[in-house]
Order: structure tokens, then C-alpha cells, then sequence
């Protein structure tokens, strides 16, 4: 997490703004290190494609090459290095990254491309599992008596990319590297047919409902500030915090599969303790102990889920709550100025944390949400609504309607929010969904009823999806305003 020249706000790494920004391919390794006076650190130098040399610390190069989160930080300085995380099958007929039974490695930390290959390099590459022991090796050389200088060697890095910021010398023949923002690596390619084997990648298929015990949860605080003076409790939820500055890219690894088991995780009914309960909670680093207080806080770099292998949008059969919502669209689709682009019913995607709420439905399939495309004059917006009937305890949601910045992904964006859904089992992620967004909006339902002489009856179908499509016109109209 410690950057050069970043500031921090509670979980927060500031990047310093004013530092020059550089692009470069490595071209070799000047022989000698250098000691910087200004701060008074070693720093390695490196030959470029450019006419500048670049000098970087050992430190900072080991935290983007291996320390991408607390358990591989953990192995580096442990004397079975990565192989206190995972170990490597190399029989050529069936490549295999195996944990052991007894691993407290977040499957989360091996869902997306990046974070496995990276994983895989570390196993398969020797030049990459020697530099990671050389930082064990390196600290269990220093004489007490010394200044301590962090040390290892780093692997091979002629023909990598970096994008780097930092400062050029007076001379501008140097640049000194303050932060690694990326890295690309054409050179490492994965064994043919490789996989992961984990022991908690289970498939997840819902139990009978009347199977189920209830468990009560406890208060869980979504947004804890960050306790350096306390230790996570055991058994408490992982806060994760990813760095989305750093990218790592091996541009050739190839796919990595990850086997599941045929044991299936049946997962137990829970139930959330009301809301007005929630406590204010801290997020502590180190190892959870069972007197500890706080969230464990899990700070990685390079493991966000932009992309994702199974993060994709999945088609689902529809409901009758589909046959409602498009019923609503059709009726959008004469209005005058809009235009229906498609609609659609899909599955929420398995969730990456211990939340279950979406395997919690009458049916036992994924909950489903319904998805039209819709734009009003020259503004698109994207409506989904969430089919709340199909649960077993049916929960009130809005229906989320959003526009998407010009320069967005909104695929990626959608999945993002789909994602968030499965894995915080409250409903949208209000703050995300406002901050990754142009407009974002969200909308009650009809009523069901209505009083016609003192009388209150029920609304027929007809009139439910007539009220329901002039809210979400309204919707679709105020968001026009706001963008143009």
C-alpha cells in the first residue's frame, strides 16, 4: 500500500498529481546501484528504449512485482516462499496450481485474468519463484549492526513495459521512479491446458428452503475506517480494498482454467439483523485472532474484476415478473421520443463473498433481474429490475435506471453492478453506481392498490403496467435534462 510521495486518507492512496509521467521498454540493467541523497535510498538503474535511464527502488519494484496482497507478502518473507501459498503440477499432460486443504487463500484473490496469471508466473517461471525467495534470503542476511537497505533481485525485466511516474534528474538523462502505475510482459506464456485447483471453488446450488437452518448475522459495518491499533477478529468478514492505479498484464499468458469440485456448497439460510443495528465498525491489518475486533482489511493490487473469466452476463429464462416489465416497455416503445433498443432477462452472477441472497429463490436458480436498453431523444439509459418475487423472502428494491459516461465501458460497468449486487446481498451500491455513472436513478414501483369511491381495491395487470411505464418515462426524461 506505501507509495512513494502518496498521500492517504483512512483506506484511501492518494497519487501525487504534480509527478511527470513516463513510458518506457527496458532495454538492460546498469551493473551498479545508486544511493540517492535526498532520501537516502538505494535505487536500481535500468537502461530504456529512450534516451533517459530510469532508477527505481528495491522496494517499489518488489511491491508491484509480488506484493499484491497480505498472504503473498506473508510467503515472501517466509522461508518456504511461494510454496507456503500453492504448489505446481508439473505434469505436462494435466498443468495444475493445487492449494492445499487447509489454505486461507481468498478464491477472490484468483478470480480474474490478471491475478492467475500473475499467480501462475510465480509457480511456473523460475526466474520469477527465485527473485521471491531472494527477498527472504535478502533479510536473513542483514547484520543488525547495518542501516537496512531492503533488498532482493529482481527477475529478468529486458523487453517489459512500465508506465512510471516520477522526476527527471537536472541533467534530464534520469528519471527517478516514485510509483509503477503498469507493467506489460510479452515473454511469459502459461503451460498449455493449465488450471487452478482451490479447495473452496465449489459449484453453488441452493438447499429446499424448508432444509434450511435460519442463521442470524451480525451487524456488519459496509464502510469501516482503517484501525491501525487494534487486530481483525476472527471469523469477521474480509473488507477489501483494491488499488486500481496498478496494472500488471502478461499479454501472452494464455487461459487459465479453474477446476471446481463436484462436492457442491449447500449453503444455509441467513437473515440480516435490521439495519437501524448496524454499528460503526474498524477495518485492522494483521492476522484475525479470536480477540480481535475489527474487519480483517484486505488492501491487493492487480486483482480488480474488470476482467473477469465468469463475469459475464447471463441470459436466464424469463419470469412472470418479465412478462410485467416488458409489457411496461412495450408501452414505452409508443410514447413519443423513445426508442427501445432491447430487452432482456438475465441471472445474477455467483457471488465472490459469503452472501447467498441470490441462491435464496422459490425456484433454486440464480435471482433473475430484467434489463431494457432505452433512449429518449438523443440520451441512452439502461433500466434493470430486479425480481424480487422469486425469492423466498421477498425484499423492496428500485429499479435502477442509469446513463453512462461517453468515455465508459458500460458493459464492463453493468457487470460491475451486478456483481456488487451478488456480494453485498443489500441491495445497489448507491455510492459506486453515482460515482461510475453519468446519471444514475433509482424508482419506486406502482402501488397495487388504489381507491375508487372511499373503496380501496387492487390494480389490475393493465393498470399496473401503465403506471410503471410513466415512471419510468419520467425517469428517462429527467435524466435527458440533467445531460444535455
Amino acid at each position: 500500500m506505501m507509495v512513494s510521495q502518496s498521500s492517504y486518507k483512512d483506506k484511501e492512496r492518494l497519487a501525487d498529481k504534480s509527478l511527470e509521467k513516463l513510458s518506457i521498454t527496458i532495454t538492460g540493467e546498469l551493473p551498479r546501484q545508486v544511493r540517492r541523497t535526498v532520501d537516502d535510498t538505494v535505487y536500481r538503474c535500468y537502461t530504456t528504449n529512450r534516451d533517459v535511464t530510469i532508477s527505481v527502488t528495491n522496494f517499489e519494484l518488489a511491491r508491484v512485482l509480488f506484493f499484491h496482497n497480505q498472504y503473498l507478502i506473508r510467503a515472501a518473507f517466509s522461508s518456504g516462499g511461494v510454496m507456503d501459498i500453492a504448489h505446481y503440477n508439473q505434469d505436462p499432460s494435466d498443468p495444475k496450481i493445487i492449494f492445499p486443504d487447509s489454505t486461507n487463500y481468498p478464491v477472490s484473490n484468483i478470480r480474474s485474468r490478471k491475478s492467475k496469471s500473475h499467480l501462475a508466473w510465480l509457480l511456473t517461471d523460475p526466474s520469477a519463484a527465485k527473485s521471491f525467495f531472494s527477498i527472504f534470503k535478502s533479510v536473513n542476511e542483514i547484520d543488525s549492526s547495518d542501516v537496512y537497505d531492503f533488498g532482493f533481485v529482481p527477475p529478468p525485466l529486458v523487453g517489459w513495459e512500465f508506465e512510471l511516474a516520477g522526476s527527471y534528474s537536472e541533467n534530464l538523462k534520469n528519471f527517478w521512479v516514485s510509483e509503477i502505475a503498469t507493467i506489460n510482459d510479452n515473454s511469459f506464456v502459461t503451460p498449455v491446458g493449465l488450471k487452478i485447483k482451490h479447495p473452496k471453488l465449489k459449484h453453488l446450488v441452493p438447499v429446499p428452503h424448508k432444509e434450511r437452518k435460519v442463521k442470524k448475522l451480525p451487524p456488519n459495518d459496509p464502510n469501516p475506517e482503517l484501525d491501525m491499533g487494534d487486530l481483525p477478529k476472527l471469523g469477521k468478514r474480509l473488507h477489501r480494498k483494491d488499488d486500481q492505479a496498478f496494472s500488471f498484464n502478461f499479454i501472452n499468458a494464455g487461459n487459465i482454467g479453474l477446476e471446481i469440485e463436484d462436492e457442491q456448497e449447500r449453503p444455509g439460510k441467513s437473515k440480516n439483523l435490521p439495519s437501524d443495528e448496524k454499528k460503526s465498525e474498524g477495518a485492522s491489518v494483521g492476522n484475525a485472532v479470536k480477540d480481535g475486533n475489527n474487519q480483517e482489511f484486505d488492501y491487493g493490487l492487480n486483482r480488480n474484476e474488470g476482467d473477469e473469466d465468469s463475469n459475464n452476463l447471463i441470459d436466464a429464462e424469463p419470469t412472470e415478473k418479465f412478462r410485467l416489465f416488458e409489457r411496461a416497455i412495450e408501452v414505452i416503445k409508443t410514447k413519443k421520443d423513445f426508442t427501445v433498443h432491447g430487452v432482456r432477462c438475465g441471472s445474477f452472477p455467483p457471488p465472490k463473498t459469503g452472501s447467498r441472497m441470490v441462491l435464496n429463490t422459490v425456484d433454486g436458480s440464480f435471482l433473475r433481474y430484467h434489463m431494457a436498453n432505452i433512449s429518449y431523444l438523443d440520451v441512452g439509459a439502461v433500466v434493470i429490475e430486479v425480481d424480487v418475487d422469486s425469492l423466498n423472502r421477498p425484499t423492496n428494491v428500485s429499479t435502477l435506471v442509469v446513463s453512462f459516461l461517453t468515455d465508459s465501458n458500460p458493459e464492463q460497468i453493468l457487470k460491475s453492478i451486478l456483481q456488487d449486487y451478488s456480494d453485498q446481498a443489500r441491495g445497489w451500491n448507491h455510492d459506486w453506481i453515482k460515482k461510475n455513472t453519468a446519471v444514475s436513478k433509482f424508482c419506486r414501483h406502482p402501488k397495487k392498490t388504489k381507491k375508487e369511491n372511499d373503496v380501496e381495491r387492487d390494480i389490475t395487470a393493465d393498470e399496473y403496467v401503465e403506471a410503471w411505464a410513466e415512471i419510468l418515462c419520467g425517469k428517462l426524461r429527467n435524466i435527458n435534462e440533467i445531460v444535455t
